[in-house]
């Protein structure tokens, strides 16, 4: 196949470049599990998903906290802390303020790192001698 261009090479226009078009992907697992999903059990006449529910909503009533869980978090959605930082007010779960805190703290020990380095450099710069970083 032959494509059609103009003086400075661009594709004239109407020309396809692909007339097969794009090629077909594997199918994710996601939509597989979606389409699972939405058929219908024959024995029941339900959906897959509504015996999935249904096993949730019984067993969270039987006690089972993580169901409880499971059903509160789908419904109210995830609890949020509200937080006042420099002014601004931060909405988070408690497991993003951890994994912030952890980065926090990580920078400050990468900080401290680099201050007492910088701060060996400088000494040694203006010819002082040193044994340890712990004075003597």
């Amino acid at each position: 196949m032959v494509v059609e261009r103009d003086e400075n090479g661009r594709i004239l226009p109407g020309q396809v470049l692909n007339p097969t078009g794009r090629p077909k992907h594997n199918v994710s697992i996601t939509s597989l599990i979606k389409e699972k999903l939405d058929t219908v059990d024959p024995k029941t006449g339900k959906t897959h998903a509504q015996l999935i529910t249904d096993k949730i909503f019984q067993l969270a009533m039987s006690g089972n906290l993580s169901a409880a869980q499971e059903i509160l978090i789908r419904t109210d959605g995830k609890v949020t802390e509200r937080h006042e930082i420099a002014g601004m007010v931060v909405h988070a779960t408690p497991e993003l303020l951890e994994q912030a805190q952890e980065r926090l703290r990580a920078s400050m020990t990468d900080t401290a790192k680099l201050l007492a380095n910088y701060q060996a450099h400088k000494l040694l710069g203006q010819g002082k001698e040193l044994v340890s970083r712990r004075e003597l």
